[in-house]
């Protein structure tokens, strides 16, 4: 399958598309429907291939520019790191095999705490955020293979650290009813990522809205990031296109043959797999009951 550059997710172009039935994720068509490779995924122990891969890297993600806040109808996506020029953010290494730019990242959420899109062993984490990458070089129109955009997702779990958010959270103030946007200057993307950036999860996917398109290499990582109840509670809070404050998680779909890669951050074969992609989500979740 071939598809052309247009990454900036939950665009027009696909007719009318919601989280609600009946335009919701059992009713989306084309790829989203016969597609082989779709996201997201349940990550299951029984599925990963240890990989010692070499580390991500996450380069201009110190640097400060201007950048839009933006509710687009499907998410709160912020925006604007094409005008950063030779600041730009972008990734490289990690088993990627080449460098990827950073266009934009939105967020996932629920009214429950099942807002995450991917699960590790069926789990889910309050928040989801996506960090959308295309590859360098591709341009508006250019074919995009099964690798031009390359996606990081990474978990946010209830705390009382301040977290990714706290630098966008006027702005997201400012977004919460549908079609709204602002700008704010000074921002550094550097917050919204976790501690630990040796270990991950890899595997070959899809964006997760309409058209499905099967471009995507996903890289989930292990760790979490902070987001404090206030925060989930103003995500809560945003309208969505149709006009109701909702959910945009859509359901995991079928590995259909597919292996997931699993970079921990100790590369020896003595490394218990099993127990170490599932204790960050463990912790967390028992952390949780009392």
């Amino acid at each position: 399958m071939t598809c052309s550059l247009n990454i900036s997710v939950h665009v027009s172009g696909h007719g009318h598309w919601s989280y609600d039935s009946p335009t919701g994720p059992d009713h989306w068509g084309g790829v989203c429907k016969t597609g082989l490779r779709q996201s997201p995924i349940d990550i299951q122990a029984a599925d990963l291939d240890f990989e010692p891969m070499p580390r991500i890297h996450f380069v201009n993600y110190a640097h400060r520019g201007p950048i839009k806040v933006e509710n687009n109808g499907h998410t709160v996506m912020v925006s604007g790191f094409d005008k950063w020029g030779d600041k730009r953010p972008y990734i490289y290494g990690g088993g990627l095999d080449a460098e990827y730019e950073l266009e934009q990242y939105h967020f996932h959420w629920a009214q429950n705490d099942s807002g995450s899109e991917h699960t590790l062993a069926t789990l889910h984490y309050p928040v989801e955020i996506h960090l959308v990458h295309k590859k360098r070089g591709l341009v508006e129109g250019d074919k995009l293979g099964v690798d031009g955009i390359a996606v990081v997702g990474i978990f946010g779990a209830l705390g009382n650290n301040p977290g990714p958010l706290a630098d966008i959270e006027q702005s997201l103030r400012a977004v919460t009813t549908n079609g709204k946007s602002t700008s704010q200057d000074g921002y550094q993307p550097m917050p919204i990522l976790p501690d630990d950036l040796e270990t991950f999860y890899r595997y070959d996917g899809s964006l997760t809205t309409p058209g499905c398109d099967e471009a995507v290499v996903w890289t989930i990582m292990s760790k979490y990031v902070s987001i404090t109840p206030q925060q989930l509670n103003l995500l809560r809070q945003v309208r969505f296109a149709s006009g109701r404050i909702g959910e945009n998680v859509r359901p995991t779909q079928p590995l259909n043959g597919r292996r997931i890669k699993f970079r921990p951050s100790n590369y020896s074969f003595q490394y218990n797999v099993a127990s170490s992609i599932f204790a960050p989500s463990f912790y967390y979740m028992l952390s949780q009951l009392f």
